[in-house]
């Protein structure tokens, strides 16, 4: 599997997977960029509770499928500590993996950098 950094916004990414940890509240910790790519309703099911996956195939070029990870409450923990998001990311992978996707890309939104 191919994992890429990209740095400029995401309607120039090109990519089979992008993937999304997302601490609860999720609607509130999604940034209007992301929720945009969203279906309409995705939201109203996924809480962003620890280990919960939601794949959205997407109808738009470049990102095929958007993959929401939940990191649970960000107010145990602290939302952006490390292991965390090792835990997000390695759950967001073996579910892709699952489907046989080659190649993702990983979006890590800090709003305060030093909660890390």
């Amino acid at each position: 599997m191919t994992i890429r950094t990209h740095t400029s916004g995401l309607k120039t990414l090109q990519t089979e997977a992008l993937l999304v940890p997302v601490a609860q509240p999720a609607r509130e910790q999604l940034s209007q960029e992301v929720q945009s790519f969203l279906p309409e309703r995705v939201l109203e099911d996924f809480s962003g509770k620890q280990g919960e996956v939601q794949v959205c195939y997407l109808e738009r070029p470049g990102i095929k499928r958007l993959v929401l990870v939940g990191m649970g409450d960000q107010t145990v923990g602290g939302a952006g500590s490390i292991e965390r998001w090792r835990r997000a990311i390695g759950r967001g992978v073996r579910e892709l993996l699952q489907r046989q996707v080659t190649e993702l890309a990983v979006l890590v939104e800090i709003a305060d950098p030093r909660a890390l």
